[in-house]
């Protein structure tokens, strides 16, 4: 029996290997690597938040943690996607992928840090 927290970091290190393999791509299959792998990483990581946000929300106001946890996504990616823009064009494309590969780092030391205080512990 996994717990969501183990679960979240497997998430996290498949992004780690998706973003590395697209970093690295350098013909086809590595492309497709990476992208099967975003999109395994996906599965993962979009319903484990929903559960999160079952387990931490009070019943009354789910519809309203949904709709902010979605404001809060959305708002997101468009700050990551407008971020891999500039850092494309000032460096190279690829180097977008590794600067997500570091940011995911980032919040999987984050999650070791804060996972006794919002985390099961196991």
């Amino acid at each position: 029996n996994m717990n969501k927290t183990k679960l979240l970091m497997i998430g996290f290190l498949t992004l780690i290997f998706s973003d590395m393999c697209l970093f690295l791509a350098n013909n086809l299959i590595l492309v497709l690597i990476g992208t099967a792998l975003w999109g395994i990483q996906r599965g993962i990581s979009d319903g484990l938040f929903s559960v999160f946000i079952s387990d931490f929300v009070p019943k009354e106001l789910r519809g309203t943690g949904f709709g902010v946890y979605y404001i809060v996504v959305s708002t997101s990616v468009f700050c990551a996607n407008t971020i891999a823009g500039v850092v494309s064009s000032k460096y190279t494309e690829s180097s977008a992928f590794l600067s997500g590969a570091f940011i995911c780092l980032l919040s999987i030391i984050v999650l070791l840090i804060l996972r006794e205080k919002f985390c099961e512990k196991n």
